[in-house]
């Protein structure tokens, strides 16, 4: 009877053990994805993508071991300065976003486990609106999101998006 359940503690340990040890993985993989992308949208290949009007940046990173949050803004290819911070005429210019990323292999999202890759909730970023903005927003919206995107992206890296 010990042995068994030895055994099946054993068992359950190296289950949730493999399980972090993919979050982890997967987690790094996305960080890096997300750069990826931007370095795509900004380099010589945006044109071939039909993304040489729009540029991006990555204002912000915080990564987690089950969910990471990233603030991006897209804003005119003209206006783009690498590696500079957002003066006041970009902000005016800019569509800043900030995206909550649920990390596979089991992605523990607000609607529950969802077995994929990635799974990605896209908001428009109301800290980073310019204040004629956010006012005009809040008299339609209220405090609802004017949009959301669902990005799930499965294992084989095919990518479902939903927009609401």
């Amino acid at each position: 009877m010990k042995k068994i359940l030895i055994v099946v503690v054993s068992v359950i340990v190296l289950a949730v053990a493999g399980w972090l040890g993919t979050t982890f993985v997967y987690s790094s993989v996305t960080a890096d994805g997300v750069q990826d992308f931007a370095d795509e949208v900004n380099g010589p290949e945006s044109e071939q993508m039909g993304l040489d009007l729009v540029s991006m940046r990555v204002d912000n990173y915080q990564k987690g071991l089950f969910s990471s949050s990233v603030s991006t803004t897209f804003l005119p290819a003209s206006m783009y300065k690498p590696d500079a911070l957002p003066d006041v005429e970009e902000k005016a210019a800019g569509l800043p976003l900030k995206h909550q990323i649920y990390h596979g292999p089991v992605a523990m999202t607000p609607d529950g486990p969802l077995m994929c890759h990635a799974l990605t909730i896209t908001t428009l970023d109301r800290v980073n609106l310019p204040t004629k903005v956010l006012i005009a927003l809040e008299e339609v919206y209220g405090d609802e999101e004017p949009f959301t995107v669902r990005t799930v992206v499965d294992y084989d890296g095919m990518t479902r998006m939903t927009l609401a």
